[in-house]
């Protein structure tokens, strides 16, 4: 599934290179979209049933 930004990235640019994922701090964009997913998801009423199980 491709969702694109809703937040304005026009002035970040592309990260040169991937880096280490487990030593290292997020790209911005990375930041961007985890809050976007999480915002995404708070509002999806089609699974709010099976997020709110534990």
């Amino acid at each position: 599934m491709y969702h694109a930004f809703q937040s304005s990235v026009d002035g970040v640019s592309l990260p040169a290179k991937f880096t280490c994922p487990f030593f290292h701090t997020p790209h911005s964009l990375c930041d961007v979209a985890a809050d976007e997913v999480c915002e995404y998801l708070e509002t999806q009423s089609q699974w709010a049933e099976e997020l709110q199980e534990e």
